[in-house]
């Protein structure tokens, strides 16, 4: 008797360890599984307003008031296609016809819409870093379990405009913002025409 109370103790006692184990990883991935989606969403937010900043860069340091959304929509595919020249250096040229200041006006800008740039480009590698990890949390045989026990979310972010997203609900979608030539080249898998020149 005294021998059979033993054992069921121990058994007990196991019981519960195993339990409060299985209880603190869920809580953790849990916990790990929200902060990732928040900063998904966060850092999405964040590329909104580094672009916000491009426009309002471009805009008040040329002094370009004519600017319609269609040649904003061209610089943007510029700059973030990696290309800074084009339609942005004919606008400031056409604004300031004196070459030295239209030039130095010209650098000035570069300048800061280079540093815009990599801000953005931060931004764009760290929301991929964090869907990555977060599908591999949601994806990883225990964690998945885990979540789902817990009642946590496994739906996967998408890109948003993606093919593969149409059927994700909006708050599952991300931004991640290319150009035209970058998507083509990655369809593609090659990078054969590369303008260096400025039209």
């Amino acid at each position: 008797m005294n021998r059979s109370l033993m054992f069921l103790g121990v058994l007990g006692a196991l019981l519960l360890f195993v339990s409060g184990c299985v209880f603190v990883a869920g809580w953790s991935t849990y916990d790990r599984e929200v902060r990732l989606r928040k900063e998904i969403v966060a850092k999405s937010n964040s590329n909104e307003a580094v672009l916000d900043t491009m426009v309002k860069i471009i805009k008040q340091k040329a002094q370009i008031a004519t600017v319609g959304q269609k040649q904003m929509q061209e610089i943007y595919g510029d700059i973030v296609g990696g290309r800074q020249g084009g339609m942005l250096f004919k606008m400031v040229t056409e604004e300031y016809p004196d070459p030295e200041k239209a030039m130095s006006l010209w650098k000035d800008l570069m300048n800061s819409v280079e540093a815009e740039r990599k801000t953005f480009l931060r931004d764009q590698k760290a929301i991929q870093d964090l869907v990555a990890e977060r599908e591999s949390l949601i994806n990883g045989f225990m964690s998945r379990k885990l979540l789902v026990l817990f009642g946590g979310d496994v739906t996967s972010f998408k890109r948003k405009g993606h093919p593969e997203s149409k059927d994700t609900p909006s708050e599952y979608q991300y931004v991640f913002v290319t150009s035209t030539l970058a998507d083509q080249m990655t369809s593609v898998g090659k990078e054969d025409d590369v303008e260096l020149k400025l039209k």
